[in-house]
């Protein structure tokens, strides 16, 4: 059976992790980049965690914090370094709403301001893992947060899949965010069955594509994409309904982007291709020019 694959957005939820070793450090580099909230809990610290705290480690309390901790500083947010308490499922609340509030939406009687501050009141846990060399124990911490948190609470216990509500697998990164680029994630999974052949993969996948500007390629055309949908909406007078609308510009966007292919989107001119569009978009064409005018007219340092 084959999992669903999905880019999960972790930026300012809650995330606990339960023990802090060599299988716990494993986990750091995958969390921290998301901007995740994350609490580590465990008795033993192993010493290069504390580098990936901001906060003074002081011998006379259990819980380290990072007072000024925000979602882009790439940094644990707590240490608790003491043993797993069961209240601990539900240290930032349990992430349910009253009866109150459940009844007022089912009635469709929550305003949409209301509806936009629920957040704000109520948190809880977004992912559990655990680290830790106690199968019981993780076992516990498991049922716990299903019985205490819900069923949809997702659990990650380390080295027992049938655990497990998601895997991590093997993160590829091709391309860095500088000068406004984006990387590209890919994930290899096994599925939890061979984590060490997925990390193979993984380095062939690094060594065919690393040198390949991705990141630059990804900004220009998300900057591209960003700028055709202004253009493609602030246009009062289409003549196309919503649904159709989105079609053609999917469809635009596919077909340019496999005109410049692979090898050439980093080198786009993100104006000249937008005015292109602009013109296309008057008519309602999908005929690009052909490839050969796209690789000398659309590209950055090219003349019309």
């Amino acid at each position: 059976m084959l999992s669903l694959q999905l880019a999960h957005q972790l930026a300012g939820k809650n995330v606990l992790l339960v023990g802090a070793g060599e299988v716990a450090m494993t986990r750091i580099p995958k969390l921290l980049p998301t901007g995740c909230k994350l609490t580590v809990i465990a008795p033993h610290i192993h010493p290069d965690m504390w580098g990936h705290i901001d906060a003074t480690q002081d011998p006379k309390t259990d819980t380290y914090v990072d007072l000024e901790w925000n979602l882009n500083k790439n940094k644990i947010y707590q240490i608790i370094q003491r043993e797993f308490n069961n209240k601990d499922l539900i240290l930032f609340g349990d992430g349910l709403y009253s009866n109150v509030k459940k009844e007022q939406f089912l009635n469709d009687e929550l305003d949409s301001e209301s509806a936009d501050n629920l957040d704000l009141a109520v948190s809880g846990w977004h992912l559990i893992l655990t680290c830790i060399p106690d199968p019981k124990l993780s076992e516990k911490i498991y049922r716990g947060a299903k019985i205490v948190l819900g069923q949809h609470v997702l659990c990650n216990v380390a080295d027992n899949p049938p655990l497990c509500d998601f895997y991590f697998g093997s993160n590829v990164i091709l391309g860095s965010d500088e000068n406004g680029g984006k990387p590209i994630q890919i994930l290899i999974s096994s599925n939890g069955n061979s984590p060490r052949f997925t990390a193979l993969l993984k380095q062939e996948i690094q060594q065919q594509f690393g040198s390949v500007p991705i990141g630059a390629s990804v900004g220009k055309l998300g900057d591209l994409r960003s700028r055709v949908r202004h253009i493609s909406e602030g246009g009062s007078d289409s003549k196309l309904n919503r649904l159709e609308l989105i079609k053609y510009r999917m469809e635009w966007i596919r077909n340019c982007t496999d005109a410049f292919g692979v090898t050439h989107c980093h080198e786009i001119d993100v104006e000249k291709t937008t005015q292109l569009f602009s013109n296309m978009f008057a008519n309602l064409s999908l005929d690009l020019p052909e490839r050969e005018i796209m690789l000398q007219e659309y590209l950055e340092g090219t003349q019309n």
